[in-house]
């Protein structure tokens, strides 16, 4: 199957080890300038001292690239009632306020996991 190349909405399917339940995220593919910017707020250099800065990267162009989430994933709790929140419009707010490991996943999935290299079969064969 191919890579498309567009601005259409992806979907990160994620095991929750809090809730014991697959969640999904939808999210769209990040720009040339953004992967680039996430390389390079990661590591910055601050006098002498290399400091490294994963978490607030990940949860910075995790949420950005977020774009919804799946009906009934996630809910808060109103008049002791559950309440979907995907259809509120605060919905990525309470995301970021209190999934934010969710976030850095799909931003580490889609900026530092999005592809792997593969073995030559005749390296593998030499070898």
């Amino acid at each position: 199957m191919p890579r498309v190349l567009s601005k259409e909405t992806y979907e990160l399917r994620i095991q929750d080890n809090i809730s014991g339940s697959e969640l999904v995220f939808y999210y769209r593919m990040p720009t040339t300038q953004e992967r680039i910017a996430y390389q390079n707020e990661g590591t910055q250099r601050i006098k002498n001292k290399l400091v490294f800065r994963t978490g607030q990267t990940r949860q910075k162009f995790g949420a950005k690239i977020l774009r919804g989430i799946r009906k009934d994933d996630f809910i808060v709790e109103k008049d002791g009632k559950p309440v979907d929140i995907s259809s509120m419009p605060d919905w990525k707010e309470l995301i970021e306020e209190h999934a934010m490991d969710l976030v850095e996943l799909l931003a580490a999935h889609v900026f530092e996991n999005s592809a792997e290299a593969l073995e030559d079969a005749e390296d593998v064969e030499k070898n």
